[in-house]
């Protein structure tokens, strides 16, 4: 199967292109269906084309068994992190281009990856407290596939770049993010080539300055620092510098 089946490329972003069945054109009104997939990048594209796929069959279908009825034409892609969960049909169809292990949520396989073999109790320690700040901004239990690039971004933008963490402790907290994806990924449970924690850069600082920069000297200031007797003689001075032959 090309990896490009189904999709469109127009501009920068994917759409998914599903021809329509000869019998069915009239109806449509149309040769093609084609729907946006509301992103640029082509794994994404891949991943979320599976369940604007099955709607467009479904509508197809609905049309082939009912002639005298009109169903309602499949949406774009919109299936966030909390419908998918509240569907679990959703969610199995997405699976169904690149069918695994059976679908489970992040809550089980993040504890799986924070206790794995050969982890430190700081290693533990700093992994449950990237994923626990994820699953706090999540709001409940998703699957690894329904956090999408989007909702990566929004949650990085959102939470991480805006928290009082230095920008050394982002950097290790998004980083685990993309290594316990990674996890999943080698083990079958989640998408290969789908980490949403990729391409992110943190900044070097925190965006103010910790302390104030100093000000110039005004010409009064500088007037009274050079203008004062000196203490010591500067024959005295001179000599305590350079030592005698």
């Amino acid at each position: 199967m090309r990896k490009t089946q189904y999709l469109q490329r127009l501009g920068h972003s994917w759409y998914l292109r599903v021809k329509v069945p000869t019998t069915l054109q009239g109806r449509v009104g149309s040769t093609h269906i084609r729907r946006a997939l509301g992103t640029r990048d082509l794994d994404e594209a891949v991943r979320r084309k599976w369940v604007v796929l099955a709607q467009v069959r479904t509508y197809l279908d609905q049309l082939r068994s009912a002639p005298h009825l009109q169903p309602a034409p499949p949406a774009t892609f919109a299936i966030s992190c909390t419908q998918s969960m509240g569907n679990p049909g959703l969610q199995s169809i997405a699976n169904l281009g690149h069918p695994s292990k059976p679908a489970q949520g992040l809550d089980a396989l993040a504890e799986r990856w924070i206790e794995g073999a050969g982890t430190t109790k700081t290693v533990r320690y700093q992994r449950r407290q990237a994923y626990g700040e994820l699953r706090k901004f999540l709001g409940k239990d998703c699957t690894p596939d329904s956090v999408s690039g989007p909702l990566a971004a929004e949650y990085v933008d959102a939470h991480l770049f805006k928290s009082n963490d230095s920008p050394g402790t982002r950097r290790r907290k998004l980083s685990a993010l993309g290594a316990f994806w990674e996890w999943m990924s080698s083990r079958g449970f989640s998408t290969k080539g789908s980490n949403p924690w990729r391409g992110f850069k943190v900044p070097a600082t925190n965006g103010s300055r910790t302390t104030a920069r100093k000000r110039p000297y005004t010409t009064p200031e500088l007037l009274q620092l050079f203008s004062g007797t000196p203490t010591r003689s500067t024959r005295a001075m001179v000599s305590s510098r350079c030592p005698t032959a």
